[in-house]
């Protein structure tokens, strides 16, 4: 079903987030009983490679939530998270219908005309359609 990089990855972006939550409580635990600290650089470092571990891990120990960068600065990176796996899954699926939808058309042998316009693929001449007929979208 999924392939084994796709579980690889997913593998390690929890992994890095079960580092970041307890990196986190750790610090939280040192914090309580005046040990020496993890820098605060390197608990921003660890939120950008598991932001879900850290915000989880700001909330669940209370840690860090009054300190501006960190009250701030982990949801942005949250945001900007979400943003990029946004913008990856709408590139990788435009090119991946984009190409299936040609593949489709062009071997239907129906297809009077092809042309990209911003708003997706249009194809005269739809296989199993009339002649002239426009269609857009996944065959």
């Amino acid at each position: 079903m999924y392939s084994s990089a796709v579980i690889l990855i997913a593998a390690i972006y929890g992994g890095l987030n079960v580092f970041s939550f307890a990196l986190f409580g750790i610090d939280k635990w040192k914090a309580v009983h005046d040990r020496w600290r993890i820098p605060e650089s390197k608990l921003l470092l660890a939120a950008v490679f598991g932001v879900f571990g850290a915000l989880l891990g700001m909330l669940v120990f209370r840690h860090k939530i009054r300190k501006l960068k960190f009250a701030i600065g982990v949801p942005a990176i949250l945001v900007l998270e979400f943003a990029a796996l946004a913008a990856a899954c709408v590139v990788y699926a435009s090119d991946y219908y984009r190409a299936e939808d040609v593949e489709a058309y062009l071997r239907s042998g129906d297809v009077v005309a092809v042309s990209e316009t911003d708003a997706g693929w249009y194809f005269d001449g739809a296989a199993g359609g009339r002649p002239g007929q426009t269609s857009r979208g996944r065959v």
